[in-house]
């Protein structure tokens, strides 16, 4: 695999960190995960978070610093033929959420990298089935069936057409078939 960034968009509970762990075992190459949690439960981690009640809308400032620090140690001192899986919730008509792929973009351009989007579609009543798991409450994800219902049937993912995105639904998809697709997709790239 060319060195890259893999960038899996998808609403929560899609199963975005579950197919970067698959991709990560099943590279032929160094390839780590970064997903949205990596970040932000460095913020997290020191305020009072449960997954049901909204996060202030501050604590996202914070943890974009964190990403950025990141993305700068990525620029910096990653050796150049690894390759990195990104996630995250990533919605249209958000100022925020257009900004994390301008510059996951322009992180892969500056390290040589491509940049990869791959959009993961599930169905609402199957992400509602896999919000509650004790898996994502550990790691402090959004566990609010009734808020990831309403979040997913208002909102639509972020277009990012322009950079010729794979899009799967893994609605009824194994981590292990879906992570297989990908990599079969970045190999013809």
């Amino acid at each position: 695999m060319t060195p890259a960034i893999v960038h899996l968009i998808g609403f929560p509970a899609a199963g975005k960190y579950t197919v970067a762990q698959e991709l990560a075992h099943r590279a032929n190459t160094h390839l780590v995960v970064i997903d949205n949690h990596f970040t932000a439960n460095v913020i997290f981690g020191v305020i009072d978070i449960d997954g049901v009640k909204p996060v202030p809308d501050e604590v996202w400032d914070r943890v974009e610093e964190v990403r950025e620090a990141v993305f700068t140690t990525i620029e910096t001192l990653s050796p150049p033929e690894w390759s990195f899986v990104f996630t995250n919730v990533l919605t249209e008509g958000e100022p925020r959420d257009a900004a994390a792929v301008t510059r996951l973009n322009e992180l892969a351009t500056t390290t040589n990298r491509r940049y990869a989007p791959v959009r993961l579609h599930c169905h609402v009543d199957e992400l509602v089935n896999r919000i509650v798991s004790e898996e994502r409450k550990r790691r402090l994800k959004w566990i609010d069936p009734d808020g990831v219902r309403r979040y997913a049937t208002e909102r639509e993912l972020i277009n990012v057409d322009a950079y010729d995105p794979l899009d799967l639904d893994v609605t009824h998809s194994s981590p292990e078939n879906t992570a297989a697709t990908i990599l079969e997709h970045l190999s013809r790239r």
